[in-house]
Order: structure tokens, then sequence, then C-alpha cells
């Protein structure tokens, strides 16, 4: 396989990293605006889950395992691109949300954009994003297992989140949750 069009790849995956944690920080203005400081306890179990599934992707042990082919690593571009507009769509709508008028009380529930389809989008592209590392970097057994700690982690962290918009808009949340689902579009 051309050593070019591997270097592509991993520069499209690094791009998209930085600007998923970007968006990771950014999409959720509700969270700041909060007046509790406590979390719910999901959040942090989720956050370790998330850390210790990706850690387990790029676990560079590969017993006896051929080189990426091209139609994978074509895969991983694709599933990257898809996580990126998602993320770019989740910092928009979010960008969006931050111009609230001078006297409002509290935020306004994102409803544009990619939170359209779900509620937590940045999750939803970091579910594609590991997916794509996955694909592009990892042996099969540690991604499967890196990515059930993912997406254990982040239905943690999901949950967590309901909690705080449940909290935060008590009479529209049951109205956006019957609406959207929560980070797999049309299933979760």
């Amino acid at each position: 396989m051309d050593f070019q069009f591997k270097e592509i790849v991993f520069a499209i995956l690094a791009l998209c990293w930085v600007v998923l944690l970007v968006a990771f920080f950014q999409a959720r203005p509700w969270a700041r605006m909060h007046v509790s400081e406590t979390r719910p306890p999901e959040t942090k179990w989720g956050s370790l889950l998330i850390a210790a599934g990706l850690a387990i992707i790029f676990l560079p042990f590969a017993p006896a395992a051929p080189p990426k082919s091209a139609s994978t690593l074509e895969i991983a571009i694709g599933l990257s691109l898809l996580s990126l507009l998602l993320c770019l769509s989740a910092m928009i709508g979010a960008r969006k949300a931050r111009w609230m008028p001078e006297g409002a009380i509290r935020p306004q529930p994102l409803r544009t954009g990619s939170y359209q389809l779900v509620r937590h989008p940045v999750y939803t592209s970091l579910i594609l994003l590991a997916l794509a590392t996955a694909c592009a970097v990892s042996w099969w057994l540690w991604m499967f297992a890196g990515m059930f700690f993912v997406i254990l982690g982040i239905d943690l962290r999901a949950t967590g989140d309901d909690l705080l918009l449940a909290d935060i808009f008590q009479e529209e949340f049951p109205e956006i949750q019957s609406e959207t689902k929560s980070y797999i579009p049309f299933l979760h």
C-alpha cells in the first residue's frame, strides 16, 4: 500500500480528533450555565470508560496481523469525515445558543443542526471517530474491546447529561426526549 495514502489518513484522523476535542468542550453551553456544581457520577465513570476504550483502541500490539487494506483505510476516512461534519454542526448549534438576549434567565435547548437528530451529537461523533481510528490503527480484537468500553462510557455520560438537561429544562425536556434519540439516530 502507498505510504503517502497512510499519511493522509492519519492526518485526517488527527484533524478530526482536534475538532472533536474542541467540540467536546464547546458544544454544551447549558452545562456551564447551570448553577449546580455537582455532576452526576455517571459522567465521571463514563469518562473513565471512554478513556479506557480509547487506550485499548490505540494499543500497538497486533499479533501476526496483516497490514491494513486500502478499503479499510477508505472506510476510516469516510467515518472520520462524517464525524467531522457532526462536530462542526454541534459547534455551530452551540455557538448560536450562546447568543442569548441580555435578560435571558437560562439557556434555550439546542434544537438546530445535528441536535435535530440526536441530543448529544458530539457523543455520536466520538463513536464514529473512535471506530474510524480503530479501523485505521487497531487490531480487530482491540477494536471490539475498545469500542465496547467507548460506547458503554458514552452511554453513561449521555445518561448523566440527560439528568442535567432534565434539571435545567424541566418543562421542555420530556418533549425534547420524545423528539430525539440520545446519541444514535433512530435507535437510542
